[in-house]
């Protein structure tokens, strides 16, 4: 890549040019290197030049006389300008990701008063650096062909606390900041783009998962009022029943789960709807037959239900560990057009739509600015 052009003979061959004429079988002309030659790689320059700077090795001016005489960069190019530009966002982006993380590191809350929890300062203080850096829009740099896919369990205001839940209040917060500040877009139109390898700069999805009855009481109608696409992904053998899943039952949660007719309600009003397994299963302990079945039996009974082809799979639990490649395989062949995680993580134009990233809105998150600045931190 930028290294192509370190080794440049004195009838001006070079790397490139030699294996082009090897490969299409031209003769390639006697090479005779040319010494004293001084050429830059702007950013690897830029690197060294401050490791060499904390040893106390190098001056600024030190720095500034070692640029002279350079014939040759890199990147920059008077002709095409486009390299050296998409360089200098890069190194601006990994920039910015340190001066965050530098900031923010644990410790730095370290003279707080004992009555406040240095995790709740902790927090507050990436709200206010978030709030900052989207107000600017230096956000921007950092969202360059990057998507994000968000995802909520519950929107309820009785369960105060509860990992799963957001309240009425935040939810309305998070989707007015997500109208404001990104391009949020139906998880089909996300796929679509990336297939063309079109720009996923700050484009973002809104999904839910499991089933459960305030999202079509609670959400879907704010969602529609503010005119934002989401889709709803269900555990079919949870609709309509009355099962409290083990991680409700131990924070003494009474689970409410949508009816069919919610869900074809969803459906008709615009929404997607995408499967989740029959059982709410954990995919990297279940295997074989009873993968398969999970996985084709959700997507069987909601084509059934809806009278509609289902394409969107998201694995429970959404862990690193909780999806094996053999049943990402089932997904595929099972007729999806992706699979969603939910370990946090960013989508860039490259992903594989079988191993997309999502990242929950938990209580954690005091705010949309915070959640938003730990956006920029995911990779």
């Amino acid at each position: 890549g930028s290294t192509f052009r370190l080794f440049v003979a004195r009838n001006g061959m070079d790397v490139a040019r030699v294996l082009y004429l090897d490969m299409t079988g031209q003769s390639v002309p006697e090479i005779v290197a040319r010494e004293g030659r001084k050429w830059l790689v702007e950013d690897r320059d830029l690197e060294s030049c401050l490791d060499y700077r904390r040893e106390g090795t190098l001056t600024l001016r030190g720095w500034v006389r070692s640029l002279r005489g350079v014939e040759e960069t890199a990147w920059f190019a008077a002709d095409d300008l486009r390299p050296f530009i998409r360089m200098c966002w890069s190194v601006l982006r990994r920039a910015l990701r340190w001066v965050v993380k530098r900031s923010l590191a644990p410790g730095r809350t370290a003279g707080a008063p004992a009555a406040v929890k240095p995790s709740i300062v902790h927090r507050r203080l990436k709200s206010v650096l978030g709030a900052w850096m989207y107000r600017t829009e230096l956000y921007r740099v950092l969202f360059r062909q990057r998507a994000v896919i968000v995802v909520f369990h519950r929107v309820n205001d009785t369960m105060e606390g509860d990992p799963l839940t957001c309240s009425s209040v935040q939810f309305d917060r998070f989707c007015r900041f997500f109208k404001r500040y990104f391009r949020v877009v139906s998880l089909r139109e996300l796929l679509d783009r990336l297939d063309r390898g079109e720009d996923v700069s700050r484009c973002l999805v809104i999904t839910f998962d499991d089933g459960y009855l305030d999202n079509h009481d609670i959400a879907a109608p704010h969602l529609e009022r503010l005119r934002l696409p989401a889709c709803f992904f269900v555990s079919t053998q949870l609709i309509e029943s009355t099962t409290v899943p083990r991680w409700d039952a131990r924070n003494g949660v009474q689970s409410e789960w949508m009816t069919w007719e919610d869900i074809r309600s969803l459906h008709h009003r615009g929404f997607e709807i995408g499967a989740h397994t029959e059982r709410h299963v954990d995919l990297g302990v279940v295997h074989g037959e009873e993968a398969c079945r999970e996985i084709r039996g959700s997507k069987t009974r909601l084509e059934r239900e809806l009278r509609s082809s289902i394409r969107y799979f998201s694995y429970p639990f959404g862990g690193r560990s909780q999806m094996t490649e053999a049943n990402r395989q089932v997904a595929r062949d099972a007729g999806f057009d992706c699979c969603l995680s939910a370990y946090g993580g960013t989508v860039r134009v490259d992903s594989d739509p079988f191993n997309l990233k999502r990242i929950p809105v938990t209580p954690w998150h005091l705010t949309p600015a915070q959640y938003a600045l730990e956006l920029l931190l995911h990779d």
